[in-house]
């Protein structure tokens, strides 16, 4: 009996201090008719749309005659600028820098090489090659994470390296048939790599 009360009494000591008060919980979580909904762009032919880590760049692609060009929005001015012209060879998987002063992307035609480019716009630099995944940018803003695959090995490796390309280096790999095939994602404190695999011709991942 002198157990139960002394658990008991542990317990409501800990909801009353480490529990937020009911007011403050309360207001932790905007009931939705609070949310406002704002709309971006209105051409009607948006894809890829991704916002910048301050939330006031809007970056995304434009289709246009089987072409895409690359734009980016400042959000607060509703001000659209092309960035990168129109080009068959298009351009996807988005991403800015933490600082907000690049953005990366791969071509929608040939995924195979990861670009950086100025949000001012300017001639993209060429990366990274031999990228068979999505990447990752480390929080701190100093590394990317993909995937790669050596053909002469038999296998896929997780290549990390600076944003400007320097200092590759292979953290892991998979033998074949074993593959990696997902983005390599960094933990929020950057020193960890998450990424799932597989075997291939198997459709569930590890």
């Amino acid at each position: 009996g002198a157990g139960v009360v002394l658990a008991v009494l542990v317990f409501l000591f800990a909801y009353r201090f480490f529990s937020p008060p009911a007011e403050e919980a309360r207001h932790m979580i905007a009931p939705i008719e609070q949310l406002r909904f704002q709309r971006l762009t209105d051409s009607g032919d948006v894809v890829y749309p991704t916002i910048s880590p301050n939330g006031e760049m809007l970056a995304y692609v434009r289709l246009q005659a089987e072409q895409g060009s690359l734009w980016i929005k400042q959000i607060a001015t509703d001000r659209a600028v092309e960035i990168l012209p129109a080009s068959a060879r298009g351009y996807r998987s988005l991403t800015f820098s933490p600082d907000g002063t690049y953005l990366y992307f791969r071509q929608e035609a040939d995924g195979s090489s990861i670009y950086q480019c100025s949000v001012l716009g300017g001639t993209p630099k060429k990366v990274a090659d031999n990228v068979w995944s999505d990447f990752g940018i480390s929080p701190d803003g100093t590394q990317l994470s993909f995937v790669r695959r050596d053909a002469d090995r038999q296998r896929f490796s997780i290549i990390l390296s600076k944003l400007d390309g320097s200092g590759e280096r292979e953290v892991a790999f998979r033998e074949s048939p074993a593959d990696f095939r997902t983005t390599p994602a960094f933990s929020p404190d950057g020193q960890r790599v998450a990424v799932s695999g597989g075997i291939q011709g198997q459709n569930l991942p590890k």
